[in-house]
């Protein structure tokens, strides 16, 4: 249909539209204004949202857009004229708690006068909140790439410490030194604790450790465990701290009891942080929908805009050299990992809120699994480390345990060996410079499916996510690992083809 039959159609169907009524079908806030930012003629969102339904033309473009008394200082009007481009200036009305993008389109006469100009704002804040998020998941991927290979690094040497002072606590017998030696056991283990947390913040899949959490009874109980010491911090400093719950219960979802535990206790003690002169932390637990709903509501001092935009960055910091810096990107973890989103709301002075929510599970709590004590066994281990260092004290280790091991930091050499030597398990680390971990995997097993393969590495491996792996890898264990995590391992690993090859067991 060309534009003839259009207008023709339109004129048979009497079909007319006046350009003030196309501005009001538009979402957008449209308000025409002549050169001293009178407004001239407005759409109906502007009157709607500014005007409250009363018409704004005849006032000031500034006073009806940004509640200003003059015209605004980053007004990009004339920067529009000059450069002869839109420029979208970005602002936070507080008014209606919206991001607000205004786009200023100079209208000249052919002389190149300016006669006025069209002012255009639109809602940004859902857009905003897509960039941001997209923002914040490239943070965590680029923190994730760096972060995994300092952790492969960090891991070796930390299994090296750790084992070297397990094989000395056993054979040493002054006190003294084994007192010292266990603060450098705790030392290596809370070193181990870090990079773990490094990594898993950064880490949003679905965890195979997910188990049902009454997240009622856990935030009460994590309110009973921190009241006491917020007592005595209201009292050493004369202040007044309050915690209000209104809490539903026997609400549950699915996580790391401990893990979140922590991120509560996170989140209430930056409350109080965030109230140097007292005040109240409401804390709600609601179901709404088939979403469970947290909310932390603090009276506080509220954040920045750089704060609230950078809160869940990792090693950023409001506390100076008293912070570690993974609190609130540890928490972010924590959330993601448990199937659920966070986000924070704050202005300062006014307080902040941060709002967590996860779905809603039917299951209910799960008695933890209880471990198995796995006697001493002797087994003809073969084992594959590049790293000379970390391959000895992996030997020692096992020694120590009662098996035979034969180590080597070629995986060529290893393989040759399945050729001469019968052995009952292989353990090979994953990151090889000659060859990997799952090459390795694969020849044994194209040599002897029966064989087990447990697969060591500094990098966390998830051998349920990774079917390929999982294919040839019997089980994974993450360093630096626990002398009762590897024995148990081993039991495993042995029992499982004992249990397919006798019917009976």
């Amino acid at each position: 249909m060309n534009h003839s039959e259009i207008q023709d159609t339109a004129a048979a169907n009497n079909f007319k539209i006046s350009s003030q009524e196309i501005l009001n079908y538009l979402t957008d806030i449209i308000v025409l204004c002549d050169p001293e930012y009178t407004i001239k003629t407005s759409n109906r969102s502007a009157n709607v949202i500014y005007g409250v339904g009363d018409s704004v033309v005849g006032e000031k473009c500034y006073e009806v857009i940004r509640g200003k008394s003059g015209p605004c200082e980053d007004c990009p009007l004339q920067e529009s004229i000059r450069d002869r481009r839109l420029i979208p200036i970005e602002n936070y009305d507080e008014r209606i708690g919206k991001y607000m993008e205004e786009k200023t389109h100079p209208v000249m006469d052919p002389e190149g006068k300016l006669v006025g100009f069209v002012l255009v704002v639109k809602n940004v804040t859902h857009d905003r909140e897509i960039k941001d998020l997209s923002v914040q998941t490239k943070k965590l991927s680029a923190i994730g790439r760096i972060s995994a290979g300092v952790a492969h690094d960090f891991n070796n040497l930390l299994q090296v410490v750790l084992g070297r002072v397990r094989l000395l606590e056993k054979l040493v017998k002054d006190k003294n030194i084994i007192e010292q030696l266990r603060i450098i056991e705790s030392a290596a283990n809370n070193g181990a604790a870090t990079v773990k947390k490094m990594q898993e913040f950064t880490r949003i899949s679905k965890d195979d450790h997910l188990l049902p959490v009454n997240i009622s009874n856990l935030i009460k109980g994590a309110v009973q465990l921190t009241s006491h010491e917020l007592r005595e911090f209201s009292e050493r400093i004369g202040i007044l701290i309050q915690i209000v719950e209104n809490i539903d219960d026997d609400l549950f979802i699915k996580g790391n009891g401990t893990d979140l535990q922590n991120a509560v206790t996170n989140i209430i003690f930056n409350a109080v942080d965030a109230m140097p002169d007292g005040g109240v932390l409401f804390i709600k637990l609601h179901l709404v929908e088939d979403t469970v709903t947290i909310s932390f509501i603090d009276t506080g001092i509220g954040m920045t805009e750089e704060t609230k935009e950078r809160i869940f960055d990792p090693f950023y910091s409001t506390k100076g050299v008293e912070g570690n810096g993974l609190g609130m990107s540890e928490v972010y973890g924590i959330v993601k990992r448990s199937q659920g989103k966070i986000s924070v709301m704050s202005e300062q002075g006014k307080g902040s809120t941060i709002l967590m929510e996860f779905p809603q599970t039917s299951d209910r709590d799960q008695p933890a699994e209880q471990p198995v004590i796995v006697p001493n066994g002797l087994y003809r281990i073969l084992v594959i480390d590049d790293e000379q260092f970390v391959l000895n004290v992996i030997e020692d280790l096992l020694t120590d345990l009662g098996h035979m091991v034969y180590g080597f930091t070629s995986a060529k050499q290893a393989l040759e060996k399945l050729h001469e030597t019968e052995y009952d398990l292989v353990i090979t680390d994953l990151g090889m410079q000659e060859m990997t971990g799952k090459e390795v995997a694969e020849n044994v097993k194209r040599f002897s499916p029966q064989l087990p393969v447990i697969l060591l590495s500094g990098w966390e491996v998830n051998l349920q996510e990774d079917i390929e792996l999982g294919s040839v890898v019997d089980f994974s264990i993450t360093k630096p690992f626990q002398m009762d995590t590897i024995q148990q391992t081993i039991h495993k690993a042995i029992t499982k083809y004992q249990d397919r090859e006798d019917p009976e067991l």
